[in-house]
């Protein structure tokens, strides 16, 4: 069941971060985990068995499983461009060219991030785990966002209605210029490819 968060402001490196605390929606946040695991063609009766178990806002917005973007690329708005699918040729299969390492990349790049209660629509979420970034989203509203669950649906829900690998602790952004998206994984593609490299 959807619960209380209480919200503190976090220490150490990552100083204008969010820790938001899960009180009462553990055991939905573990359903979560299960649901975000099953095939497509099992999404929306995953979801019908989820509702008869949990009290919860979340909305199933596609229902359509998709392998070739994640859910940073789908945050970022670079999943439906050319751009994106010729960088991701370009990437070993088993690397991901909107992965940590782009996470990486952008707040090197300064991405100007905002307190929680500044955030609007449109504006990305990152989720971290400690220090570990987990998972993307866009926020939609105060208290909501929109996200893809890793190769699976896209799902609308309050901030912390998501599986609970994907971490507790939230920073939220200005949306990146496209372009210096699509401009930086080619950088950490590239960056990738030449750490293949054998030396000498």
């Amino acid at each position: 069941m959807g619960g209380h968060l209480g919200i503190s402001r976090g220490v150490g490196n990552r100083g204008r971060s969010l820790h938001l605390l899960v009180m009462t929606s553990q055991p939905l946040r573990d359903d979560l985990e299960k649901f975000a695991r099953r095939p497509p063609a099992e999404f929306e009766a995953a979801f019908s068995e989820l509702s008869s178990v949990h009290q919860h806002s979340l909305v199933l917005r596609s229902v359509e499983g998709r392998w070739n973007y994640n859910c940073l690329a789908y945050a970022l708005n670079v999943h439906l461009t050319e751009d994106f699918y010729a960088v991701s040729m370009r990437s070993p299969r088993s690397y991901s060219p909107t992965g940590a390492d782009l996470v990486s990349a952008l707040l090197l790049a300064r991405m100007e991030e905002k307190q929680s209660s500044e955030a609007k629509e449109g504006d990305l979420l990152l989720y971290y785990d400690g220090d570990d970034w987990r998972h993307a989203g866009k926020i939609v509203s105060a208290k909501r966002a929109i996200s893809k669950w890793g190769t699976g649906p896209q799902m609308e829900h309050e901030l912390l209605q998501v599986p609970s690998s994907y971490g507790s602790d939230l920073r939220f952004f200005v949306q990146p210029d496209r372009e210096l998206v699509l401009d930086l994984m080619v950088d950490v593609v590239n960056a990738h490819l030449a750490s293949l490299e054998p030396l000498g």
